[in-house]
């Protein structure tokens, strides 16, 4: 069984650790999962998309969703322990997170109880006793790259 989340069907989600955070984000959009790389910061860029990473011949964006959980901000050269290349409808980008932890089936998902973290969610996911966010990585930076 799969589950409606965004404009297409996903049937697994990839939960992941951040600055002590539980989230998760649709499994289907994830590339690859590489370990810690270095990139370039961006002079004057915002604080949510601080730089570039080179991946495959390609510049992609350097995504700091720890800026949106009150985390300290990435600082170049060094990323967090994981990079997950992501592909969205518009771009491809590297979300940088400290540990990703096995795919759960989407099937798992349950209505979103309380957003405190302010960021967009498609529902909950119950992992080891803790809720774990599942977000919606586009309609958050879409927000983020509405006010840079």
């Amino acid at each position: 069984m799969s589950a409606a989340v965004g404009p297409h069907v996903t049937r697994a989600l990839l939960p992941f650790e951040l600055g002590g955070h539980l989230l998760a984000i649709d499994a289907g959009i994830v590339t690859e999962v590489n370990g810690p790389r270095e990139w370039v910061a961006i002079p004057r860029a915002p604080a949510t998309i601080p730089g570039a990473l080179a991946w495959r011949g390609r510049a992609l964006a350097v995504i700091d969703l720890g800026i949106a959980l009150q985390l300290e901000p990435l600082a170049a050269p060094r990323s967090r322990s994981r990079n997950l290349i992501v592909q969205l409808s518009d771009d491809t980008v590297v979300l940088t997170v400290d540990r990703v932890r096995e795919a759960r089936p989407a099937t798992a998902l349950a209505p979103v109880h309380a957003a405190e973290l302010g960021l967009p969610g498609l529902g909950e996911l119950e992992i080891d006793g803790r809720m774990a966010l599942v977000i919606d990585l586009e309609a958050w930076l879409q927000t983020v790259r509405g006010t840079a």
